[in-house]
């Protein structure tokens, strides 16, 4: 015979499985918070195929993260604080994950007026090296205004050099208050989808002349096919980096 009631007292610790209890009978009142704290936490950023619980207009569903994530993932950042470096240099940081990336930073040199740029990093035969090819393509526009409020405008570029630079002209030293600050985005450095890696962004820096400001944007392309890109170094090209933060993030599209 079936009981509706059952003292508690006769019930064993773990007595009640499943079977025991009503589809839908466990509501907001009887789960706790320890459900979710006292779980092991992940401590990383989920993987796609990890599984989040929501309710889908009052229906309970699982969803994969790759559906909900932000549109950038973080690969890797390379920082150093009034501790002098040669160079900024990601390693292995394009996949075939990604086929565009985007680069966020700041830097300044510990040597007055010094430009800044990059190149890229190849890899070929498990050893990895600088790409110093006559191949780069860049240029720079964007305007100016110094100490006297006199502005301009600011045009550069370098046609198959052997770096690209990120601005036409040298960054100020000035402890660590005048730094060279760029956005830019990395299309298809690994060559999947198109014959050429190319780039565009934003900067802006300050210049020992008169104390100038710039702003403007940047771009430029390979003029050559290069399909074993798989990094990037950043440098003042001749003097070391004092302060600065370079992140890589992958791009999903």
């Amino acid at each position: 015979m079936a009981l509706s009631t059952i003292p508690k007292d006769s019930i064993a610790a773990d007595a009640i499985d499943g079977t025991k209890i009503a589809d839908d009978a466990i509501s907001e009142e009887h789960l706790d918070a320890t459900a979710i704290t006292g779980s092991t936490e992940l401590a990383a950023t989920p993987a796609d195929t990890d599984e989040i619980l929501i309710s889908d207009a009052g229906t309970l569903k699982r969803l994969d993260f790759s559906h909900i994530k932000g549109g950038f993932s973080k690969i890797a950042t390379i920082t150093t604080d009034n501790s002098a470096v040669g160079n900024f240099t990601f390693d292995d940081c394009f996949t075939s994950s990604f086929t565009q990336y985007r680069i966020i930073g700041f830097v300044a040199p510990d040597t007055n007026n010094k430009k800044f740029g990059f190149e890229w990093r190849k890899t070929s035969s498990g050893s990895t090296s600088t790409h110093t090819g006559t191949d780069y393509i860049w240029t720079h526009f964007g305007h100016r205004v110094d100490n006297g409020d006199g502005t301009g405008t600011d045009n550069g570029g370098g046609f198959e050099d052997n770096y690209a630079q990120i601005g036409s002209h040298a960054v100020h030293l000035d402890n660590n208050s005048s730094t060279l600050s760029f956005d830019m985005v990395v299309t298809d450095p690994r060559e999947t989808l198109l014959s050429r890696c190319s780039w565009h962004g934003t900067t802006t820096y300050t210049n020992p002349t008169s104390l100038r400001q710039f702003a403007g944007t940047f771009g430029g392309k390979m003029n050559g096919s290069i399909s074993t890109i798989t990094g990037v170094t950043f440098s003042f090209l001749a003097v070391n980096i004092k302060f600065g933060r370079i992140t890589v993030y992958g791009m999903t599209q």
